[in-house]
């Protein structure tokens, strides 16, 4: 989806799944509260689950191809 909405501070499950060889996306960064950044590689065909907490509100979408 372009945009998802969370609640601050409930616990949800990211889950991103790489379906392309393309050489873009092949990991994820998610920038969390205080600058803690999330850095997962993406195999292909293969769901990557981030579970994270926002504690504050704020809106912030990066996509980098």
């Amino acid at each position: 989806p372009g945009t998802i909405a969370i609640k601050k501070g409930e616990p949800v499950a990211l889950v991103f799944t790489r379906t392309t060889e393309s050489s873009c996306m092949k990991e994820v960064i998610v920038n969390t509260d205080g600058g803690k950044a999330i850095q997962k590689e993406l195999p292909l065909n293969k769901a990557v689950t981030i579970p994270v907490t926002f504690k504050s509100s704020g809106e912030e979408i990066r996509i980098l191809r």
